[in-house]
């Protein structure tokens, strides 16, 4: 009797040992993956178009908002106005409308761009098809980049063309950036509109010029 009641204490006993050793033992943790493991994301900055989105002003006027004409291909990019008329859809260059202030003599004034690889005559289409004399030239230099400036113009039943032409190249290409004011005779009106201002309309094309980048070698 005495020998199971010694027993049974012994059990007791190694029971209350059991039962302190699990209470202080340290909780398990759940398994966490490595930081290598853990998903990431990464957004790469945003490129500026030709260099040009921080360009704030030019010429003395505000061009932050102006649109981005940039060519990745010829290396080259500038900015102009918004608010002209609709760029027809084509496969080709087509011309770039600039707005301008309505009822005048002013039809309409855009610029048209012409890059040319492997040319040597940097010159404008405009006064290459000219009559010899037709054509005014001049060079400049603008932000450190040297122009060949050229005008003429021409009519035909009353309109008149008006054009300047901008060209300079790099590395066998040359670009031209040609720019027309295209208005009609007041004599042509009963009643006439207003005389275009073609200080006014013509000051956008040199703002233009000075934005006007070579964006790549």
């Amino acid at each position: 009797m005495t020998s199971s009641r010694s027993q049974r204490a012994v059990f007791a006993l190694l029971a209350l040992a059991l039962a302190a050793l699990a209470c202080n033992a340290p909780i398990q943790q759940p398994a966490t993956l490595p930081a290598s493991a853990s998903p990431t994301t990464t957004t790469a900055p945003l490129t500026s178009p030709c260099g040009l989105g921080d360009l704030k002003t030019a010429g003395g006027q505000d061009v932050s908002n102006w649109l981005i004409q940039c060519d990745n291909h010829d290396g080259f990019g500038f900015k102009y106005p918004p608010g002209g008329p609709p760029t027809p859809l084509t496969d080709d260059r087509a011309p770039i409308y600039l707005p301008i202030v309505p009822n005048t003599t002013l039809v309409e004034k855009w610029i048209e761009v012409e890059p040319v690889e492997g040319s040597a005559e940097c010159s404008s289409a405009n006064a290459q098809n000219a009559a010899p004399g037709a054509v005014t030239t001049e060079t400049l230099t603008i932000n450190g980049v040297d122009f060949k400036k050229e005008s003429g113009g021409g009519v035909a039943t009353g309109n008149i063309y008006d054009w300047e032409a901008y060209s300079t190249g790099r590395d066998y290409r040359c670009v031209t950036l040609t720019f027309t004011l295209h208005y009609t005779d007041a004599a042509n009106y009963v009643s006439p509109p207003a005389v275009f201002d073609r200080a006014a309309e013509s000051a956008v094309f040199r703002a233009i010029m000075e934005t006007f980048r070579w964006v790549s070698s």
